[in-house]
């Protein structure tokens, strides 16, 4: 299959014919600073497996008012619910947000960033972007 056989890219990069096959799409994303990871919103338009794969997984979002909510909450989520807790990802979000609990840690006492939990969270946000979340 070559880019001609399918002229349009959606955001998930699988291609179609129409961009009428492609559906909007809002999902749970994760973004980093220099003060840990942070939630995001991501918007494009995919495919209708990809749609599919998004909603079995619990990281699309239905509406508007239910992305804005999830965005404002905190509830202390592991970024990408459909880990589990054997999953290399939610144990490198764990273990980071241990780290950063522990008061006899100098990093905690003098309120300074825990480089080894930044390291940690953005191996695991790599992995979420690698696996497509």
């Amino acid at each position: 299959m070559t880019i001609i056989d399918y002229p349009i890219r959606l955001s998930c990069g699988h291609g179609v014919h129409d961009i009428d096959d492609g559906y909007p799409a809002t999902t749970k994303d994760w973004t980093q600073d220099q003060y840990g990871t942070h939630r995001a919103l991501r918007h494009g338009t995919v495919c209708s497996d990809c749609l599919a794969h998004y909603r079995e997984h619990g990281v699309l979002f239905e509406s508007d008012e239910v992305a804005v909510d999830w965005l404002l909450s905190d509830n202390n989520e592991v970024a990408v619910d459909c880990v589990t807790e054997d999953d290399i990802v939610y144990r490198l979000q764990k273990r980071a947000q241990i780290r950063r609990q522990i008061p006899g840690r100098k990093s905690v006492q003098e309120g300074k960033p825990d480089r080894i939990a930044e390291l940690l969270e953005e191996a695991a946000a790599t992995i979420i972007q690698l696996r497509g979340y």
